[in-house]
Order: C-alpha cells, then sequence, then structure tokens
C-alpha cells in the first residue's frame, strides 16, 4: 500500500528515530557487558564510573527516543538501516575482549562520536521535517554527548600508561596528565579558537 504524501515527513522523523534507538541500545548493551568484565576496568582510573554514568545516560535517551516514535504513531522495531547500524556497532565491540582497557576504552569513545553524527542525521530530519518536538528532544541527548567524550577521553591516556607499565615499561611520571591536557586544549581550541589565529596576535 502506498504511504499517503502527506505522511512522508512523520515516516522520516520516526525511521531516523528508530535508527537511533537502535544503535543506542546496541552501545547501551555493550557497555553493560564491559562493566560486567571487571577485569578489564580494574587498571583503568575511574573507567567503571564513566561507562556507568554514560550507559544510564544512554538508558534514559532511548526511553524518551522510544516514547516519542510511539507518540508519532510508530513501532519500535528495529528494520532495515537500523539493523545495518546495529551491524555496524556489533563489528566495534566483536573483539573487546581480546585488549586492554585501553583499547576498550577507545572503541567506546569511537561509538560516542558515531552516535553523535547519528544525532546529526536525526535533527536535520526532523528540522527538514518542521516537527519541532522531535528536533528539541534531539538536540537536548545531543548536547550531553561532547561531555561524555570528554570524561572517557580524560581516562584513556591513564589506562594507557598502566597497560604500558604491566608489560614493563619505564611510562614517565606525567605522561597521562601531559595527554589529558593535550586533549581538553584540543577540545577549547575547536570551541573557542586558537588565540595565535586571532588577527593581531
Amino acid at each position: 500500500m502506498m504511504m499517503s504524501w502527506n505522511r512522508l515527513p512523520q515516516e522520516g522523523v520516526k525511521r531516523s528515530m528508530m535508527d537511533l534507538v537502535a544503535v543506542t541500545r546496541e552501545l547501551e548493551g555493550a557497555l553493560g557487558r564491559q562493566l560486567r568484565a571487571a577485569a578489564l576496568l580494574e587498571t583503568s582510573y575511574s573507567a567503571s564510573d564513566i561507562i556507568a554514568q554514560i550507559r544510564l545516560t544512554l538508558s534514559l535517551n532511548g526511553t524518551a527516543l522510544e516514547r516519542r516514535i510511539r507518540q508519532l504513531e510508530g513501532d519500535v522495531v528495529p528494520e532495515g538501516n537500523a539493523l545495518e547500524l546495529i551491524d555496524y556497532v556489533c563489528n566495534l565491540y566483536d573483539k573487546m575482549h581480546a585488549h586492554g582497557a585501553a583499547r576498550m576504552l577507545r572503541d567506546d569513545y569511537a561509538a560516542l562520536a558515531f552516535l553523535f553524527a547519528c544525532y546529526s542525521i536525526a535533527i536535520t530530519t526532523a528540522e527538514g521535517c518542521r516537527d519541532a518536538e522531535s528536533a528539541i528532544l534531539l538536540r537536548k541527548h545531543q548536547e550531553q554527548i561532547p561531555r561524555l567524550m570528554i570524561q572517557l577521553g580524560d581516562v584513556i591516556p591513564r589506562a594507557v600508561a598502566q597497560d604500558l607499565a604491566a608489560n614493563g615499561a619505564d611510562v614517565a611520571a606525567r605522561a597521562y596528565e601531559e595527554a589529558v591536557t593535550t586533549q581538553r586544549d584540543a577540545w577549547r581550541t575547536a570551541v573557542i579558537g586558537d588565540p595565535r589565529q586571532i588577527v593581531g596576535k
């Protein structure tokens, strides 16, 4: 049966949000498995706390997305592109037990960046289809992701330093502090610009 033209925008918004739900729930499940694999997290400072925080955020946001989809008279059942996205996320995590905490956290960071891009697609779709209510919800969720990425990024250098030490390396005392500072400077530069590039400096 052909879809009514006046329902096409609503269907587009629902499908983009269903894609988000699929990615969100898959990431939530992967993080849950990481939390149960405590041995990988014991060597990483604050990693378990941050992963638990990210997982909780994803859980709450996933529930809000599902509620909005039902308000748009949609079924929250992964199909088509959503299933492909689930496969993509699964491929990020299919070897998570083969490496130490640093690489596992790196994959979490990459997954959050992927989720951020998925939100950009959904927000543009909602705005383009004049669905202001969905766009507001989606922007609220997307705005949470950079903070989570920064917190996760702060932990990765500590995990790397500890992995190196565990393998017998003589790690410089401030190695991870310097890496964290570099990361935060990069984020700060992206937000406010590099003062050295301002005309007149």
